[in-house]
């Protein structure tokens, strides 16, 4: 997909027909445990809302409260405000990512806290999967879009 350039047009298909479509919406998760980190936010370049259009179309909308949630992030893409959109309520999660990305020699890290309504929480992926319980990240999927002005820094 990388070299057709396909991406954002294999993604948007995602978001259309029947909804909710739950096996889809499984195995779009299983897809994004798989390469999410890399191979998904550089081959939509940018356009991970796409991503949570889709997931809110496949899987049955969040119903949980707001949560404050954090996030381990490069200083260098919180100063151009691109943030992805996994997101975390442990601390301790967030500051390991954080700490990740300064060993990686991609930059400082730092950690990044919202005060995250439910309408922004696109998916609450322990309602689907235990996965990332197993890895102690108790992943949440939030919408980029609406975090302007909403994201500060924890350290």
């Amino acid at each position: 997909m990388n070299r057709l350039r396909c991406w954002a047009a294999a993604v948007e298909q995602f978001a259309v027909g029947p909804s909710p479509e739950v096996d889809k919406g499984n195995a779009l998760l299983f897809f994004w445990f798989t390469y999410g980190l890399w191979s998904i936010p550089r081959g939509l370049k940018g356009d991970l809302p796409c991503l949570v259009d889709a997931f809110r179309h496949l899987l049955p909308p969040y119903t949980g409260d707001g949560l404050t949630l954090y996030r381990g992030e490069l200083a260098s893409r919180h100063r151009r405000r691109i943030y992805g959109i996994s997101w975390t309520p442990n601390l301790e999660t967030a500051r390991r990512f954080a700490a990740r990305r300064s060993s990686l020699h991609e930059g400082p890290g730092v950690v990044l806290r919202i005060e995250a309504s439910a309408s922004m929480i696109a998916v609450a992926v322990r309602d689907h999967s235990n996965h990332t319980l197993t890895l102690d990240e108790d992943e949440y999927l939030v919408d980029p879009r609406q975090l302007v002005e909403k994201v500060g820094v924890v350290f």
